[in-house]
């Protein structure tokens, strides 16, 4: 696909977003239904079937089963980012007043907590190790939120953001639980819930890596050993065909490897190198690609 195709599907991508107020179905937000909720007895495995029933179906159930639309904050982040990248490349006064738009709204979207400031999904969902409510705080929604204030920020030329960033940086470092992996190596939980030690790897790559971009970006590198811990945890267990399993320990997920989750952590591990000049992660990232 040449320069110009990229450039022109991305409008149209932005075109079809905006044209819905950037709200929409999420592939996991079947509990956002009342009904749905209730069908799965509040229990783990009621409200897993439930999701992928309605993930799965290949028809469009939502609007039968009372799933509303909803603004997904992390598509927000992706918005912005793609709006101010465009805006880099043609100078369209659109496109930075829809950044500046989506980046107030994310921050307006923040949940103040002991920690930090957070952000999460706008419906509730169950994962294989926890269930969690309604725009409760997670690690992964907040990276995305941290890196799209700092990277969208900068591009439209607004410091503004920046405060908001070091904030969500402050959730990703403080909020429960950091485990210890030893040998210098350090993982993150999904969610804030003290006790839980389920590790999703990914959520530790995007944490460190947004950070990193958090510290290279303020000057604050009070967190910035912790982001080098993760970076190296994940390196640690990286497979030998260069891809990751989505927990860790393997065995606390049925999923496996997928080329969805591996693309995030290689992400994460570029956008580290960037912002640290570590080259340490480069190895790891050209085995996975």
């Amino acid at each position: 696909m040449s320069d110009i195709d990229a450039t022109g599907t991305c409008r149209a991508a932005l075109a079809w977003a905006a044209e819905r107020d950037y709200t929409g179905w999420n592939k996991f937000d079947a509990l956002a239904s009342p009904f749905l909720r209730a069908a799965s007895l509040g229990t783990c495995w009621g409200r897993l079937v439930v999701t992928q029933a309605v993930k799965r179906s290949p028809w469009n159930v939502r609007p039968l089963l009372g799933v509303p639309k909803l603004p997904n904050l992390k598509g927000w982040a992706l918005f912005a980012q793609a709006h101010a990248t465009l805006w880099t490349l043609e100078r369209n006064a659109e496109d930075r007043g829809a950044t500046r738009m989506l980046l107030a709204g994310i921050v307006a979207g923040h949940r103040d907590t002991p920690w930090g400031w957070g952000w999460g999904y706008p419906h509730p969902w169950q994962d294989w190790g926890f269930y969690v409510g309604a725009d409760e705080p997670n690690r992964v929604v907040t990276a995305y939120a941290v890196e799209a204030l700092l990277d969208a920020g900068r591009r439209i030329g607004e410091t503004g953001f920046l405060n908001a960033a070091a904030r969500g940086a402050d959730f990703l470092a403080r909020s429960p639980d950091v485990l210890s992996r030893g040998d210098g190596r350090a993982a993150l939980t999904y969610v804030p819930v003290p006790g839980n030690p389920w590790v999703v790897v990914d959520v530790s790559a995007l944490a460190g890596a947004s950070i990193a971009e958090a510290a290279a970006a303020t000057g604050e590198r009070a967190h910035l050993d912790l982001a080098r811990r993760l970076v190296r945890f994940v390196l640690s267990i990286q497979t030998a065909e260069g891809a990751w399993f989505y927990a860790d320990p393997p065995s606390a997920s049925p999923i496996r490897h997928d080329n969805y989750h591996t693309g995030f952590i290689l992400d994460a591990l570029l956008r580290y190198a960037r912002a640290t000049g570590d080259e340490e992660p480069m190895a790891a990232y050209r085995r996975g690609l």
